[in-house]
């Protein structure tokens, strides 16, 4: 892990810089002004965000020894500023990612500069850590230095792939239920899954969701007599007031048929923050048809006993 010191002693951030100035591959890079009394404010302010800043900032010459790094950049990997002078980048890389491959594409990456890429790196203690990493080439005294800000990312990405996780299950589970699923968005469907189009007999999920509109999936009154569409509008009202709400439903199939449904209405937010009704329905013809049989049998029963 150990390599050759650099010849050069520990140098200083970049102050500010001159735009518009290219190295001798023509490629724009930095270049630091010598620093003199006029400019005692920038150092200060300098020396201000390197030590402050919460992102680890590290240094290093284009043989990928490093030459300065800030308390954010100790901290996030565990080493003391002195273990990492005394190395190279390989002290933060696994053994496996070590390759002369790796190794090129890290040179490529200190020669043109990268605004944002996500990393694999190790902790002194060996855990993984995950890190958002800048980096930007500059000159200064006339030495080319390579300037990397790495930004610990690990909880954010592993609750991204909670998510993704998450979205998996979800989808499984609405592709796979034998219950209609179905999502309302600005009172029109935006997705349903497959057992909605059988159990309302359509020809597929396209034309159900480009034609059908909520308010055609009822007969015009419900079995309370109530308009359907008055009704509807005050079910919708109570899941978003309440965040869900069940009940009992008359809806009606693509060739006119009524049959009786369970709907639980949840109201949710998408990733857009935007409002939006997940709704279930379950056919409940079998369950009313038992319920009623056993209500007609009561009366023969009891006279039985």
């Amino acid at each position: 892990m150990m390599t050759d010191k650099p010849k050069n002693p520990t140098t200083p951030l970049p102050t500010g810089s001159k735009p518009g100035n290219v190295d001798t591959d023509s490629r724009p890079i930095a270049v630091v002004e010598e620093l003199s009394g006029s400019n005692n404010l920038n150092v200060i302010m300098r020396d201000l965000i390197f030590q402050s800043s919460r992102d680890g900032i590290f240094v290093i010459d284009e043989n990928g020894h490093y030459i300065d790094v800030n308390p954010a950049g100790c901290v996030l990997f565990g080493y003391t500023r002195e273990e990492f002078l005394e190395a190279d980048v390989k002290l933060l890389f696994y053994e496996e990612d070590v390759t002369p491959e790796h190794m090129q594409h890290q040179k490529e990456l200190w020669k043109d500069g990268i605004d944002c890429t996500e990393m694999r790196l190790r902790k002194k203690d060996g855990s993984e850590i995950w890190v958002e990493l800048s980096i930007q080439p500059f000159m200064i005294n006339g030495v080319k230095r390579i300037l990397g800000i790495k930004r610990g990312i690990t909880e954010r990405r592993q609750h991204s792939l909670a998510l993704i996780e998450s979205d998996f299950r979800f989808r499984t589970l609405f592709e796979n239920s034998a219950d209609a699923h179905l999502i309302i968005e600005n009172e029109m469907f935006v997705d349903c899954n497959q057992a909605t189009i059988d159990i309302l007999g359509y020809e597929s999920k396209e034309v159900f969701l480009e034609t059908v509109h909520p308010a055609t999936l009822s007969p015009p009154k419900q079995p309370d007599g109530r308009d359907s569409i008055e009704k509807a509008e005050e079910m919708m009202s109570i899941a978003l007031e309440k965040g869900t709400h069940r009940f009992e439903w008359d809806h009606m199939r693509s060739n006119g048929e009524v049959f009786p449904a369970e709907v639980l209405l949840t109201t949710l937010l998408n990733e857009d923050d935007r409002r939006i009704i997940y709704t279930v329905w379950r056919d409940i013809t079998d369950r009313n048809r038992a319920k009623d049989a056993l209500l007609a049998s009561q009366p023969k029963f009891r006279n039985v006993i």
